[in-house]
């Protein structure tokens, strides 16, 4: 079962374990989930979404994805 994100500051912000935003970059390019699905299963803003599958936020996590994607 999925845990509920912890959330600061009445919702303003949300934090993202390492296993989300991973989950979140695979569910996109791997899983054919949308930006806006993610976003609605993990209490996020869609921008925030999109910097993640695009590496704009969290460039690791999208290096660690695409590195599995070349393979």
């Amino acid at each position: 079962m999925k845990q509920k994100l912890s959330m600061r500051q009445k919702g303003k912000y949300t934090q993202l374990s390492r296993e989300d935003a991973v989950a979140i970059v695979r569910g996109y390019h791997f899983g054919g989930k949308t930006q806006t699905a993610l976003a609605e299963e993990y209490g996020v803003h869609s921008a925030y979404i999109s910097k993640l599958v695009h590496g704009d936020a969290r460039p690791d996590v999208y290096a660690e994805v695409a590195a599995e994607k070349a393979v």
